[in-house]
């Protein structure tokens, strides 16, 4: 059974199975995305001041609990806790009547990387009693970990089982469709684009298996951590065998 210990203004609570039902109530206060992070399996913390419900995974957690046990810093500063995101920067420079300055400048302060949303700002006292209670339940945080792999897993098993199942039904219908050949007396124009054989997938496509935004996509391709091929009225698309590597190398922050 889940436990909550909590003073008026804040709390925290573990939750051990997906989406559980078993634990405390939800503050009033609450929106209705925080009620799915109050439920979801890992670890919550809340701050009624800010009336924010913080979610963190259980291995995202017991890093935050041994980098403390390592540094004493948090005794003087406090902790921060937060549901890790991925951060996409835009340049700062904002389009005029439809154009765009000719050297647009980033925030040079920023950069896309993984970071903390919905942060709760901890006092030392609060950190302490944060981290004592993190130590008492320490086998309960590892059981959560394993529950959040065997998640990750079935997940992307899903991913790998979607995209043979297209794989297929494009097979399918390619087969059943017999090409019709017209004589052409005019040569065809030297205005295609040819790319390497293989089944490709739009950014939009790669943003749904990945469960990411379509702009978290194009960041991976601008960045060429994914790599595409250019077409035409189309934009960028996406190899398969590229896809698969990509998220086999990737799967652990794919599934944060």
């Amino acid at each position: 059974m889940n436990t909550v210990i909590s003073e008026p203004a804040w709390g925290y609570h573990m939750n051990d199975s997906i989406y559980t039902l078993s634990c405390p109530p939800c503050p009033k206060w609450a929106k209705r995305f925080d009620q799915q992070n109050w439920n979801r399996l890992g670890v919550v913390v809340w701050d009624a001041q800010t009336q924010r419900i913080t979610h963190m995974f259980g291995s995202q957690t017991i890093r935050i609990l041994e980098d403390a046990q390592k540094s004493k810093a948090w005794k003087k500063k406090g902790l921060v806790v937060g549901t890790i995101a991925y951060r996409i920067t835009m340049p700062a420079d904002k389009k005029v009547k439809g154009k765009v300055t000719e050297n647009p400048t980033k925030n040079k302060m920023e950069k896309d990387d993984w970071c903390l949303t919905n942060t709760i700002q901890l006092s030392p006292s609060q950190t302490k009693e944060f981290l004592s209670y993190l130590e008492q339940n320490d086998a309960k945080l590892k059981e959560i970990i394993a529950k959040e792999n065997e998640e990750r897993s079935r997940i992307l098993g899903k991913v790998y089982s979607l995209i043979l199942s297209w794989r297929r039904e494009r097979k399918a219908k390619e087969a059943s469709i017999t090409p019709e050949i017209k004589q052409d007396k005019k040569p065809p124009a030297d205005n295609g684009t040819s790319i390497p054989q293989g089944k490709y997938y739009t950014i939009t496509q790669v943003a749904e298996m990945c469960a990411v935004t379509v702009r978290t996509v194009t960041a991976w391709l601008k960045k060429e951590k994914l790599h595409g091929v250019d077409l035409p009225g189309m934009g960028k698309i996406i190899e398969e065998k590229e896809l698969i590597q990509f998220i086999k190398e990737n799967r652990q922050q794919l599934m944060k």
